[in-house]
């Protein structure tokens, strides 16, 4: 579509669409990290979750 929206996915069978999602957070001692979450919409499943201090 040409005016900038889309068209979301509804899963029809396990990798036929993924989300991803960055979480940022701070640990007890004020320290911050993050972490990239990969889910597979139909299964709901965390296919990968990357915990890092920076995730460029």
């Amino acid at each position: 579509m040409s005016d900038g929206s889309y068209v979301r996915l509804r899963a029809e069978r396990p990798n036929h669409a993924w989300s991803y999602d960055f979480v940022h957070d701070r640990n007890h001692d004020g320290r911050d990290y993050r972490t990239l979450n990969i889910i597979d919409e139909y299964a709901r499943e965390a296919l990968m979750i990357r915990v890092d201090r920076k995730l460029n």
